[in-house]
């Protein structure tokens, strides 16, 4: 039964992807992704203290695979922002950077829960999510890089103020 505490977190990463490209949409790709390394590290810190497999499935599972829904989707998303030629070899290669992350940090992961147990180490991983906060505030310069792009070739005043783009959204 704790297996499905993992598989429902990790399938919630895919499953609200149309909330979380959504969310890109309305409010950029940068707000989506930090709004969801909040909820990876609210979700990761409160599992830490959960006594029940029913508070793991909903702090984990849920508000841990929101988060991670949100930074996945808005991490792809955001290629297409800085790539426009080779969008494929960019996403291929981001996916690639992911898929070599995932395949060192199980074993690190194996190491950090035998000597510290898996409450510290959901605790860390909880703090790792932070130095990715930090990281993400200025890994996405939208609006300084897409505006002032736009303004030189276009010269007008109808890009989004959001993200920089021709499209402009009425709020």
């Amino acid at each position: 039964m704790i297996a499905w505490v993992g598989s429902v977190g990790l399938s919630m990463t895919w499953l609200l992807s149309p909330l979380a490209g959504y969310l890109c949409d309305r409010f950029g790709c940068r707000i989506t992704c930090f709004l969801g390394g909040i909820l990876c590290i609210v979700g990761l810190v409160t599992t830490s203290f959960a006594n029940s497999l029913a508070v793991m499935f909903f702090t984990y599972s849920m508000v841990f695979g929101l988060g991670a829904c949100f930074i996945f989707n808005s991490s792809h998303l955001v290629i297409e922002k800085y790539f426009k030629q080779k969008l494929s070899v960019a996403t291929g290669i981001a996916t690639l950077g992911m898929s070599i992350g995932v395949f060192y940090t199980a074993p690190l992961l194996q190491v950090l829960l035998d000597s510290v147990g898996w409450r510290k180490r959901v605790k860390n991983n909880g703090s790792i999510f932070h130095t990715y906060l930090s990281l993400k505030l200025d890994v996405y310069p939208e609006r300084r890089r897409n505006n002032n792009n736009n303004n030189n070739n276009n010269n007008n005043n109808n890009n989004c103020s959001r993200c920089g783009s021709g499209d402009k959204q009425q709020i």
